[in-house]
């Protein structure tokens, strides 16, 4: 497993991150090794492969979403666990995770999730997280390319993780920023060479 960093840990403490922050979890570690399990011998798991009963444990903390193509430029969310729509306020699935996001950070997403899909890879990232109750907080996003079904658009697998590590929020609304850090996992494939 190879992880290229984009930001560097000075940019990341300068945006008061804690230190203990830069390092991925032991359930981030875990979701990767569930996800790797499912995909058998392939680069990507057939969507077929994945079962949401084998993923128990990490249902709650699950966003299912669809991977954008230059045709089709959203992330529509087919499925958000139980805490992720808690903090959310509403149901998010069926909604565009984009929207979520400010105009100035939607194009950087939609390559971000093409990336993961073309160029078989995973993501783990920290986020600011902004919600409807007027706090934020850091989540760590762990994802993984899922193989189209039936329909013809391949999914994005995602487990999202509350830091614990609270921020000053703008607004009274759920929304998302930029990433502080970010990094692809390499799959067998590489990694995208591509600067945020």
């Amino acid at each position: 497993m190879g992880m290229v960093p984009t930001t560097t840990e000075a940019d990341a403490v300068e945006s008061g991150l804690r230190a203990g922050l830069q390092t991925r979890s032991a359930d981030s570690r875990a979701f990767e090794e569930f996800w790797r399990r499912i995909r058998g011998g392939n680069l990507i798991p057939r969507r077929g492969d994945f079962n949401i009963a084998r993923a128990a444990r990490f249902v709650r903390d699950l966003v299912l979403m669809e991977a954008p193509a230059p045709d089709r430029r959203c992330m529509r969310i087919r499925l958000a666990g139980e805490r992720y729509q808690e903090i959310a306020g509403y149901n998010l699935a069926g909604r565009d995770h984009l929207e979520h996001f400010d105009h100035d950070y939607r194009d950087g997403a939609l390559t971000t999730g093409w990336l993961m899909f073309n160029h078989p890879c995973g993501l783990w990232q920290i986020t600011p997280m902004h919600t409807a109750k007027g706090y934020g907080q850091y989540i760590e996003v762990t994802g993984f390319p899922l193989g189209a079904g039936e329909d013809g658009i391949p999914l994005l697998l995602c487990h999202v993780r509350l830091t614990g590590e609270l921020l000053h929020t703008r607004g009274r609304q759920f929304s998302l920023d930029t990433a502080t850090d970010f990094h692809f996992i390499d799959l067998g494939a590489g990694v995208p060479d591509w600067d945020v």
